[in-house]
């Protein structure tokens, strides 16, 4: 188990390497997060944040699988959805500790109160929390990572767009795609 393990992180280090070297001008800072791979065959655990060890975990059997179906960008699009957890959790962290930040304050709170509260993606018997999707940190995140492939790639229609997301979701994604534009993105 643990040589296959080590044959799928040199396979997938260098693809994950050129993501964050390709995407880091979408980021809005330079720190590069620290990043490591786990391996749990639910697929459905892409990528996870952690924000005490500031860590962002990437599935090894979620890379292989959407490997294995020619849709590794959907691995960058869900890597990209933690890094904006880094981003958020580092504005609260800096607007905490008094510093400057380039998020509006009202955000900001709203992120940390959203840190302090998390609600989970599933409700104890397993079925879909509808209020998981409504958190701002959760709406911001899924915004900034469809946007970002959608000024990449143009087309991302086989992309997850959580089903509690409406015309809303996408008026915000065309604003960032926008904002991308104007920056010579």
């Amino acid at each position: 188990m643990e040589q296959e393990i080590n044959k799928l992180i040199e396979k997938f280090k260098p693809l994950i390497t050129n993501i964050i070297l390709e995407d880091r001008k979408y980021f809005a800072f330079t720190n590069i997060p620290n990043w490591c791979f786990f391996a749990d065959e639910d697929i459905s655990k892409v990528a996870i944040f952690l924000e005490k060890e500031k860590l962002i975990r990437i599935n090894l059997c979620s890379c292989e699988y959407a490997y294995s179906t020619n849709n590794f960008h959907m691995i960058e699009y869900f890597f990209l959805h933690e890094i904006r957890h880094y981003f958020q959790y580092q504005m609260v962290e800096d607007y905490q500790a008094g510093k400057e930040t380039i998020v509006k304050k009202q955000h900001i709170e709203n992120w940390q109160k959203d840190y302090n509260s998390y609600i989970l993606p599933n409700n104890q018997d397993g079925s879909t929390n509808d209020e998981y999707f409504f958190q701002s940190i959760e709406i911001d995140a899924f915004v900034y990572s469809y946007a970002t492939m959608k000024y990449k790639y143009k087309n991302v229609d086989d992309l997850y767009v959580p089903k509690q997301y409406n015309q809303f979701f996408y008026d915000m994604v065309d604003k960032v795609v926008n904002i991308f534009g104007k920056q010579g993105l």
